[in-house]
């Protein structure tokens, strides 16, 4: 469509036209103009005249009295006249016959609204039509309503009888049909019964149905109508219909392992069991029912344990982690006691056993980066992340700043800060014993004291280790976890090493190596020689203080409380499960490692116990193969004795002695078929006296073996065992020793059938004594000072 722009003649503005308005009279759009122009053919625009506006004329009315005569009508012209006045008044009735006749025309013509409104009666006929027409419905309706009511009551009887009948689909779409017609009848409980009886027992004839659907139906049946009146009445068809339902799905859930359904079962043989069970024998339905739903619940519990083993396992198999091996095993013993089957099966006892066998090499025995990033974790962030730098430090220089020991000389009487590189006056081996937070050497031939040491700002020291042929002692000081290594004959300090980690676990040396536990599954070793820290041992499991470690082979064995025993090999970097459970009981000590074996003391309530287990290869630790160590044989057990507490403990690699609170000591000794063999036990002859009058058990302390006898010192005795071969029996002999609170014990290198005591005697003197084994008496009593030596400055070049 095409737009042509013209100007109005009259105001000189643009507009802009359609070109099918060309010739056509149109009128100016702009308010102030609105003048009529007309676009010729040619395409000038020329004004045109407006027309005039016709006015209709009025004839006079006449006014009269309406009273008499009815008022008069106004009398309008005629259309023609109105054209006739048109023409007259200048030729315009052909504009207004061009032009569209408005309402608002006529009524500028002088027509009233009366006059163009019509009279009819139309709407009036059309609202009586609708108004009967809803009249003649509602009749219908009601009509209606009163003829299904009245068959209301047939339907019904015919229901009724379909039901009795047994002919239970017709019934069901009769009842359907009454619930449907009459939902406000008052016998809609009784239709809502007999339509789910109906569903039910239809249900129940055919053998498609599913039995999941039928069970829940026949629950939620007992839970609506077991209270109705209608129920009473059918009790016996409704019990036998019931029971018929539990059969079928009690042999669904045991086919299908499905608990639900089973819960539904019991439900419908507790109602059962309160209505009767049918046509049958009540007696023998009832333990039908009762021993199917016995297995049923057997069987499903367990499907659920098999499936709670397998998990665990495909756990343990996926993260790797010791610690899920164990849960998984302890897991598969707790179900096994209940459901024997479970311990027969293929495809849960071979990977189980599967992994056993790979718990051990998931044991870490990590590389030297990875132990410095460990170390650095344990002693410079306290197991928070950390660079290891510090403890990449800490193994090249094994140099503590803030460990500054005192060594006072009793000859020079001058104290000085030492370190490895001092000097002092060179003594023979003297006999050392702490008390307190100093070290006290004496000489053994005079009890003289040679020299005393401490270490600034700690209370506690305590000797660890004692060599017999080198003048060499390694101190433990728990405070400040600081290990040192001094040597005895020269008054020097050989080197102080920080041991990693937070617990309060006491070091175990045995040179060449020294380890070190921590309870969260670390396990520290190191060199004796400088201290330094070779590896580590990452266990996952939480560990007990006590760490067994035999001198020959230089293995170790660590375990935790009730869960795991462990063998760790330094030579061969390898760690392997002893034995995956202490079903007799807690931990009690630390373990013992024999060449054939380890020996565990076991404590459950009021027994004690020795769990043997043996190395299951002739390549084990004990032998001198250099293969690493190997999964252990089931344990035996050695010994079980009265006790509850384990007083002492001394292994030797080949023999050990164990103390309990019942004043019986046991002999140990290795055996090459077992791990070690029980010689024999023996109760003290006597009473060991209480310390203070206490009723705690007495301190005991075992010093070891000497001249064929093992020698234990007590409060006041010695005492001595024996193994008397030709009878076969533990033999002991006690000797009186001066009264007092035993604080340290060591045998004299220079003597070695001797052994020196250091005493706190009942009004707090000290007293060093010492006892000759073949005298069988002391040898000298000297009286100790208990004061702690003056602290001196340290010295200039003091680290």
């Amino acid at each position: 469509m095409r737009f042509f722009r013209i100007q109005c003649p009259h105001c000189r503005r643009s507009l802009e036209v359609e070109e099918q308005q060309r010739g056509r009279r149109l009128r100016c759009p702009y308010p102030d103009c609105r003048k009529l122009i007309r676009w010729q053919e040619d395409g000038t625009c020329v004004a045109e005249v407006e027309p005039p506006r016709v006015t209709a004329s009025v004839q006079s009315i006449e006014y009269r009295d309406w009273r008499t005569e009815p008022p008069p009508r106004r009398v309008l012209p005629s259309a023609p006249a109105v054209a006739a006045d048109a023409e007259e008044a200048g030729g315009l009735a052909a504009i207004a016959e061009a032009e569209e006749v408005s309402l608002d025309d006529l009524r500028a013509l002088g027509f009233s609204p009366e006059q163009l409104r019509g009279h009819s009666r139309a709407g009036l006929w059309t609202a009586l039509f609708f108004l009967g027409l809803l009249s003649v419905t509602a009749l219908a309706g009601w009509l209606t309503f009163r003829a299904e009511q009245s068959r209301e009551p047939h339907l019904a009887e015919e229901a009724e009888k379909l039901f009795r009948s047994g002919q239970y689909s017709q019934a069901l779409s009769k009842y359907r049909d009454l619930l449907r017609q009459f939902p406000g009848s008052a016998r809609r409980s009784e239709y809502l019964f007999y339509e789910q009886a109906c569903l039910l027992r239809a249900l129940l004839s055919n053998p498609r149905a599913d039995i999941q659907r039928l069970a829940r139906l026949a629950t939620q049946f007992l839970r609506d109508s077991r209270k109705s009146p209608h129920f009473l009445e059918h009790r016996r068809d409704l019990a036998e219909a019931l029971y018929q339902v539990a059969r079928r799905a009690l042999e669904e859930a045991k086919a299908n392992l499905d608990r639900l359904l089973l819960e539904q079962v019991q439900e419908i043989y507790a109602a059962l069991q309160e209505i009767g069970f049918g046509l049958g024998d009540p007696a023998v339905r009832s333990n039908e029912l009762a021993q199917g739903i016995q297995q049923a619940d057997y069987a499903l519990r367990l499907a659920e344990a098999r499936n709670r083993v397998q998990l665990a396992m495909q756990a343990a198999f996926h993260l790797q982690r010791p610690t899920l091996v164990a849960q998984a095993q302890e897991l598969f013993a707790r179900l096994s006691r209940e459901f024997p089957e479970l311990a027969k099966e293929q495809p849960i006892f071979k990977p189980l056993a599967q992994l056993g066998e790979l718990e051990s090499s998931w044991l870490g025995c990590h590389s030297w980066l990875q132990w410095q990033v460990a170390l650095a974790w344990a002693t410079a962030s306290h197991g928070t992340p950390a660079f290891p730098l510090p403890g990449i430090l800490e193994s090249v220089a094994p140099w503590v700043p803030e460990a500054v020991w005192q060594l006072e000389t009793a000859m020079a009487g001058s104290t000085s800060a030492t370190t490895p590189t001092s000097n002092a006056t060179p003594h023979a081996m003297p006999v050392v014993l702490s008390e307190g937070g100093r070290l006290l050497a004496l000489d053994g031939a005079s009890g003289r004291t040679l020299w005393t040491a401490s270490l600034t700002g700690e209370k506690t020291l305590r000797v660890v280790y004692r060599h017999t042929t080198e003048p060499r002692l390694y101190v433990w000081a728990s405070e400040r976890r600081l290990l040192a290594a001094i040597d005895t004959a020269n008054a020097r300090l050989l080197w102080t090493r920080r041991m990693p980690g937070y617990a309060p676990f006491v070091p175990s040396v045995c040179p060449p190596d020294w380890w070190l536990v921590e309870p969260t599954g670390w396990v520290w070793h190191g060199e004796t020689e400088t201290g330094r820290i070779v590896g580590a041992f990452w266990l996952d499991y939480p560990l007990t203080a006590g760490i067994g470690v035999n001198p020959v082979n230089r293995c170790a064995c660590v375990a935790t409380a009730q869960n795991r025993s462990f063998l760790l090999d330094p030579r061969n970097r390898r760690a392997s499960v002893m034995l995956s459970g202490h079903e007799a009981g807690s931990l009690a000590g630390e373990p013992l490692v024999f060449p054939a074996g380890v020996v565990l003391i076991l404590r459950k309530g009021e027994q004690m116990q020795l769990l043997g287990v043996r190395f299951a290869d002739k390549a084990s630790p004990g032998g001198l193969a250099p293969s690493a160590p190997s999964a252990a044989a089931p344990s035996s057990s050695l010994l079980r004795w009265p006790g509850r507490q384990l007083l002492a403990t001394f292994a030797t690699g080949e023999a050990a002695v164990l103390v309990t609170d019942r004043s019986e000591a046991i002999l140990l000794q290795a055996a090459s078929q077992h791990p070690a063999r029980v010689l024999g036990g023996s109760k003290w002859t006597f009473t060991l006296p209480a310390l203070g009058g206490s009723t705690h058990a007495p301190a005991i302390r075992i010093l070891g073996e000497r001249l064929g006898d093992w020698w234990l010192v007590t409060s006041g005795a010695v005492l001595r065992l024996h193994w008397d071969d030709y009878r076969e029996q533990l033999r002991q002999e006690s000797y009186p020793l001066p009264a007092g609170q035993i604080l340290d014990a060591s045998w004299d290198p220079q003597q070695p059938g001797r052994f020196v005591l250091l005493l706190r005697e009942p009004g707090g003197q000290l007293r060093a004594v010492a006892w000759d084994l073949r005298q069988t008496n002391v040898v000298w009593n000297r009286a100790m000072s208990s004061s702690k030596p003056s602290v001196a400055k340290p010295a200039a070049n003091a680290p």
